[in-house]
């Protein structure tokens, strides 16, 4: 990681302030307690319908998903001056809304209540662990995607154009990618997520929850598009790198976007992270 090119304030971040002081956005309920499953590898965890649920965690992990708009914790060098006990300390987290917060999220698609979740974790981060933390923009390892060599294979989008029936279609806004519409593959059928209305930009901040460095769009095209995107066969899941660089190799995407006539490149670009303040092992429950 390069050395700070600018202060800029995040969004998530400022908003988070407000937001975890408010009691209206807090866990009814919040057991903490280190895990078992102690080591280099992770547990997993997220939002349920009651809350959120952890086993095995790291609180990098928790706090990457907390503040990060996408919602996974792939990018470890987006977050600075972690202490050394948090290499190896694993938590068991459950976390609970009141009653009345659960039956009205009975309602709520995961990615609304994940966006719910959220401001929740930041401020249970705050009480348990009195984290504080602030961000800073840094030159850092990025996926440029850019138009292939035989130019795009995209369809501009009709904005009278009808939407499949019958199927889940999500607003990518509801998950911080901004335009669009997606309509997932279901399990069982071939592995194909459909987008409609949507900009290139919308697409790389898609694909980079399912990447180790975020994707930023480089194309050039400023349209709305309809499209296919294919995953590939067996394709492996994200990894983290902490000391990836601009030169390495072509990156192997789980997605299929050549099919597209386009292209991703590694490449070098500004990126917001986050660096900690101060932050403390969690509080006895």
């Amino acid at each position: 990681m390069s050395a700070q090119v600018s202060a800029a304030p995040h969004t998530a971040l400022s908003s988070a302030r407000t937001l975890s002081d408010a009691k209206t956005v807090s866990f009814d309920a919040v057991s903490i307690r280190p895990s078992e499953h102690d080591g280099p590898d992770e547990g997993g965890g997220g939002v349920t319908s009651y809350g959120y649920t952890a086993t095995g965690i790291a609180l990098r992990t928790v706090i990457m998903y907390a503040y990060y708009p996408h919602p996974y914790g792939y990018w470890r060098d987006r977050l600075l001056s972690v202490p050394p006990w948090m290499a190896k300390a694993r938590y068991d987290i459950k976390a609970k809304v009141d009653d009345a917060t659960e039956k009205e999220w009975k309602g709520l698609s995961t990615a609304q209540r994940r966006e719910r979740v959220k401001p929740m974790l930041r401020a249970m981060l705050e009480d348990r662990c009195k984290l504080a933390l602030h961000s800073t923009t840094t030159e850092a390892p990025i996926y440029a995607l850019m138009v292939g060599r035989h130019g795009p294979k995209l369809k501009i989008s009709n904005p009278g154009e009808l939407l499949p029936v019958g199927r889940v279609k999500l607003q990518l806004a509801a998950t911080g990618e901004g335009p669009g519409v997606i309509v997932p593959f279901i399990p069982g059928e071939k592995q194909q997520d459909l987008f409609f209305g949507t900009p290139m930009a919308s697409l790389a901040a898609f694909m980079s929850n399912f990447s180790d460095r975020p994707v930023l769009d480089r194309t050039g095209l400023t349209g709305q598009y309809d499209f296919v995107l294919s995953k590939r066969e067996n394709s492996p899941p994200p990894t983290e790198h902490s000391n990836v660089s601009a030169s390495d190799p072509d990156p192997a995407s789980i997605f299929d976007v050549e099919g597209l006539g386009l292209v991703l490149k590694p490449a070098k670009g500004l990126a917001e992270t986050l660096v900690i303040d101060h932050i403390e092992q969690p509080s006895e429950n």
